[in-house]
């Protein structure tokens, strides 16, 4: 089944702070990042399912907000339909903190 990804307003932000924030340190790294960002993102297009479920959800039932890990990222997203959802691209330390729905 194909998907369409789609990015949120926030996802958009989050992932401009992470590569501002990388391009501060080091040019070359940031743009890799961003890259690798984008394509694990768009890999959702061939198969959205295979992202885990979010486990600071688990304990209240969501199942339909998953995640893919990206080096020291998650992109977290939702499945609608045939879209994919990004809410979120946070660094792995953190835990996730946002409403849902």
């Amino acid at each position: 089944m194909a998907f369409r990804v789609q990015f949120n307003q926030k996802s958009v932000e989050d992932i401009d702070s992470i590569i501002e924030y990388y391009m501060a340190q080091n040019e070359r790294a940031a743009e890799t990042i961003y890259r690798s960002l984008i394509k694990k993102a768009e890999s959702l297009e061939d198969f959205a399912e295979r992202g885990r479920m979010v486990p600071e959800l688990l304990d209240e039932d969501v199942r339909h907000i998953r995640e893919l890990i990206d080096g020291n990222f998650r992109i977290i997203y939702r499945i609608n339909d045939k879209t994919a959802e990004i809410l979120r691209v946070i660094d792995s330390r953190q835990l996730l903190k946002m409403n849902i729905d």
